[in-house]
């Protein structure tokens, strides 16, 4: 199953909503505001109509939101739906990712210790395994946002070995985001404002309305966003706070055959 995602991250929390040209077959969304999450899926037209235009998601106050989009096929079990969630340190985390991830399942070398997912889907493993390695920093002190987007860039690195995909992962407090290696998997953009009122025109239409202007970023597959938004160079990783871009890592590469 390959998804369509997109995340919209503010400074301030803001009112969303929502109107797509295209019925997914099933949607996913997570919402975060003051460290309050809300998860809610739909697998089904109905459900899907209610979803969108009815509480809890239509008005909804976030600073994070996250949305995921089946077009093409359906999801086995509600539990299989991005974006998924997981607390680390008592912060929501989030996670979305595009690629299959073959062998993510060897724990000796990609090790999740108690982090274990709750469907049998590859990319909830990928985020299992990413949550385990920010434990280990976090247990050494407070990492900086370069000590963050460095493992972050590493671990997406190593990943790729496996095979190409692309992921956004709120850790708590910051967004990353990395586009994949190869193009056979849609490119992540993504597009920043600073107003009170934001109306985007794509595949997905979205309006997103805060009590003053603030910072914000709308990121996620190419094709749900305008065409200015900024594609993410393939096999980099970025790094946003409060809805502005503050650090960037080119591609990570690794010799064949290096230890894990």
């Amino acid at each position: 199953m390959v998804p369509k995602f997109l995340t919209v991250y503010s400074e301030l929390p803001v009112q969303i909503e929502m109107d797509m040209e295209r019925s997914p077959l099933a949607v996913g969304v997570a919402s975060i505001c003051d460290s309050n999450v809300h998860r809610h899926t739909a697998q089904d037209s109905a459900s899907i109509s209610q979803l969108i235009n009815t509480t809890p998601f239509s008005g909804q106050n976030a600073q994070v939101l996250g949305l995921a989009f089946y077009m093409d096929e359906m999801p086995l079990e509600a539990g299989d739906i991005q974006p998924y969630f997981r607390p680390q340190r008592g912060l929501p985390c989030l996670f979305s990712m595009n690629g299959e991830v073959p062998g993510i399942e060897d724990n000796e070398r990609y090790p999740i210790g108690d982090q274990w997912p709750l469907s049998c889907m590859p990319q909830e493993r990928a985020f299992c395994l990413l949550q385990e390695r920010i434990r280990k920093l976090w247990s050494e002190g407070w990492p900086d946002p370069e000590m963050r987007l460095a493992l972050v860039s590493d671990y997406a690195g190593r990943l790729n070995r496996l095979s190409s995909h692309s992921f956004i992962h709120w850790d708590g407090e910051m967004l990353f985001a990395y586009s994949a290696t190869e193009t056979e998997h849609e490119p992540i953009a993504f597009i920043e404002y600073e107003e009170r009122v934001t109306e985007l025109k794509g595949e997905v239409c979205l309006k997103i309305g805060a009590d003053e202007p603030c910072r914000r970023l709308v990121i996620g597959s190419q094709s749900l966003l305008p065409a200015e938004a900024q594609v993410i160079g393939l096999g980099s990783t970025l790094c946003f706070r409060q809805g502005e871009l503050v650090e960037r890592c080119d591609p990570v590469d690794f010799w064949t055959g290096l230890e894990e």
